[in-house]
């Protein structure tokens, strides 16, 4: 939210070439994305229709919309649910997995934000992962804390659960 915030509505049609989504389409991007694997983990349909957002105002709610279905799914989700059977675009898997991709996704994602952000001068706020770090469960943690909870920067509160940290 910080990033789409930071970068002026003048310059949410900025694409370094012409054949790279722009800073707004990389951002719709996103909330489609999580509105897509949160529903599949939630088992239900894309709680919202794809249609095609102008303003900065208009794509703010939505991706702010997605945060929030998003945290909706992961305040419901427990241990037991880790190793769910789940559907990723064909694929067989675990509802774990999906959570993974969610923040997979958007860390690949921020990379794109934070060089857009740079190209028009202007400086992301970063702070230890701005990219939804409390909507997140994200695979590459090395070093776990013990099951419980812990202090997080953006949400205070980290759930610890198996051997994957699901932020909430």
């Amino acid at each position: 939210m910080k990033s789409a915030d930071a970068m002026p509505e003048s310059k949410y049609s900025h694409r370094p070439r012409k054949d790279v989504r722009s800073f707004a389409e990389i951002l719709m991007h996103m909330a489609d994305i999580s509105y897509t694997l949160c529903s599949n983990v939630k088992g239900e349909g894309n709680p919202v229709a794809t249609t095609a957002k102008v303003s900065k105002a208009e794509i703010m709610a939505y991706l702010k919309g997605s945060l929030d279905y998003c945290d909706g799914v992961y305040s419901g989700f427990t241990d037991a649910h880790l190793n769910a059977p789940a559907d990723f675009f064909d694929a067989k898997t675990n509802k774990m997995f999906i959570l993974t991709q969610v923040g997979n996704h958007d860390a690949l994602h921020y990379g794109n934000l934070v060089t857009y952000l740079r190209l028009n001068d202007l400086v992301p706020s970063g702070g230890g992962f701005e990219w939804r770090i409390g909507h997140s469960l994200h695979a590459s943690f090395l070093t776990l804390p013990p099951r419980g909870t812990v202090t997080n920067p953006r949400h205070r509160r980290v759930k610890v659960c198996c051997s994957i940290a699901l932020l909430v």
